[in-house]
């Protein structure tokens, strides 16, 4: 089914994945357009631009971010992607990519944090499986 080549606020639309032809058109399209935060393109254009909806390209984003790829000349081109209001770009620079970074480290931190909340409330729970593993003989456990 083709998709639609405008622009209807449909980030929450598409695959939560990417195909691997999906994320290598989102990487020669910002590889062409937009390296340097002077080069920044919000998503919608880039949706636009590529008939892709807004999930399948954030998914095809952050398959191809903090990887080193080819530039068209075929030398190994960083590709550090970073967002914002004024929309997605490459970094030229490594101190472009701190801010990122943070926040990549703090939005883990944060969910490493939920995760270690839930295990031990789920301490409270009883377990389906410990009744099961009760009925078993100790030799076979």
């Amino acid at each position: 089914m083709p998709q639609s080549n405008s622009w209807t606020g449909g980030s929450n639309k598409g695959a939560r994945v990417s195909t691997p032809q999906q994320v290598q058109r989102v990487a020669e399209y910002l590889r062409d357009e937009c390296v340097g935060i002077d080069n920044a393109v919000h998503s919608e254009t880039i949706s636009v631009a590529l008939s892709m909806e807004g999930r399948t390209l954030r998914a095809a984003i952050s398959d191809l971010d903090g990887k080193i790829l080819k530039n068209r000349a075929g030398e190994e081109m960083a590709f550090i992607i970073e967002s914002g209001d004024h929309g997605y770009f490459l970094c030229e620079y490594a101190d472009e990519a701190d801010d990122g970074s943070r926040r990549l480290r703090a939005a883990a931190a944060k969910m490493l944090g939920r995760a270690d909340r839930r295990e031990r409330a789920a301490q409270l729970l009883p377990r389906i499986q410990s009744t099961l593993w009760a009925e078993v003989p100790e030799e076979l456990t």
